[in-house]
């Protein structure tokens, strides 16, 4: 059944129940932009002004051998439209109990970006590097390391609407399921032929909460069940937004969740973010410069180039953030 049989039916945005699935890839990609990219739109407005605190627990990691593969750290993040400013706190369990350990600002700003630190017996933050961003490789590196601020319209950091909308990737289908008693779409996707990517995968929305992101599955092109089972450099990439559940105009996401799988039910590399505190609201300007952790501005040449390095305490994690970011891929893990 074509893909023009969804305009006008059921829900009035453009789904036909009577085919799980549309027709010739290009009908069914711009009927999804047309019903999508509205409500995207003002998920990204709100969530581009907002203020998060969260507690981020990531699990089986060779990159935290030392800690038996477990970091906790504490986040508090700030946006305002294209800066971002994210703190972070180093967390070691002892017993029921969290003590901080050590404190990370990475932060994109009107002036330029930077990252600072100081230790838990320290008062005043130190300026670890200053970076020439005009490439957009560190902005780009905070949003893949901290994915979670986007889940709601994108999942790895990187807007979803952006992605379907480059040329050779393709909307295979819709269809529309009851998942715990909730109407969701999922959206089915794959990377078109001549792709230097082979990825494919689907997201589930939530159309009557303004087509929030539920859950999303993506994974190679040319996995088999075998492969998945045998070889190691395959998994399924997956992930899912909790929000809460009272109606909001916004909803405001309260857990998000990614995990890799290699047979059904058992999660790798699992990475729980808990929201503490979602506020909406313009971020001051102040809050994105050095004088607000107290550092004066320096008299050196900024520096470029640099940023990996200093990301090794979560460098597995961002290598992997970063390559589902680029494209919303889920390909052979390296």
């Amino acid at each position: 059944m074509r893909g023009d049989c969804l305009v006008g039916i059921v829900w009035g945005l453009g789904l036909c129940l009577a085919s799980p699935l549309i027709g010739r890839a290009a009908d069914a990609k711009l009927q999804f932009l047309a019903v999508y990219e509205p409500a995207a739109g003002a998920l990204e407005e709100h969530y581009s002004n907002v203020t998060i605190r969260a507690l981020c627990r990531r699990e089986g990691w060779a990159a935290y051998e030392e800690t038996g593969g477990k970091r906790v750290t504490r986040v508090l993040i700030r946006r305002r439209g294209p800066y971002v400013r994210v703190d972070e706190t180093l967390l070691v369990e002892e017993g029921p109990r969290l003590l901080e350990k050590g404190f990370t600002v990475r932060t994109f700003g009107p002036k330029g970006a930077f990252r600072a630190f100081r230790e838990a017996s320290e008062s005043g933050f130190q300026l670890a590097a200053l970076y020439d961003d005009r490439g957009g490789v560190f902005t780009d590196a905070i949003f893949g390391e901290y994915k979670f601020m986007l889940a709601p319209f994108g999942l790895v950091g990187f807007p979803i609407r952006q992605f379907v909308g480059q040329p050779l990737v393709n909307v295979k289908g819709m269809r529309e399921l009851t998942v715990n008693g909730e109407r969701l779409v999922e959206v089915s996707w794959e990377d078109a032929e001549g792709s230097e990517y082979k990825g494919t995968g689907w997201w589930r929305f939530a159309p009557d909460r303004g087509w929030i992101v539920r859950e999303f599955a993506a994974w190679a092109k040319d996995m088999t069940p075998e492969k998945l089972r045998t070889d190691p450099n395959y998994s399924i990439q997956r992930g899912s937004v909790e929000y809460d559940e009272d109606g909001d105009e916004i909803p405001i996401m309260r857990r998000v969740s990614y995990w890799r799988e290699r047979e059904p039910g058992r999660r790798l590399h699992t990475e729980t973010i808990d929201i503490e505190e979602l506020v909406f609201g313009e971020v001051p300007e102040y809050d994105f410069t050095l004088a607000a952790l107290g550092i004066p501005e320096p008299r050196v040449e900024t520096h470029t180039g640099r940023f990996l390095l200093l990301f090794a305490a979560g460098v597995i994690s961002l290598i992997i953030a970063i390559g589902l970011w680029r494209r919303f891929k889920a390909r052979p893990a390296q």
